[in-house]
């Protein structure tokens, strides 16, 4: 025999629910890699550094 739950007690679900997925909605990046062009970019000459190392 089991003691009856108390009366306030509620079941809950054994997961918690889970909104279902946007249908707009795609994973995956957001740019391809082959999309992505990096370039090196020279520093100008006169900008002034952010911090100075030490001599």
């Amino acid at each position: 025999l089991q003691a009856p739950p108390f009366p306030d007690y509620m079941l809950g679900p054994e997961e918690p629910e889970q909104a279902p997925p946007s249908p707009d909605y795609i994973p995956g990046p957001e740019y391809a890699d082959d999309e992505i062009i990096v370039e090196d970019q020279p520093y100008d000459e006169d900008a002034s550094p952010i911090a100075q190392s030490p001599e």
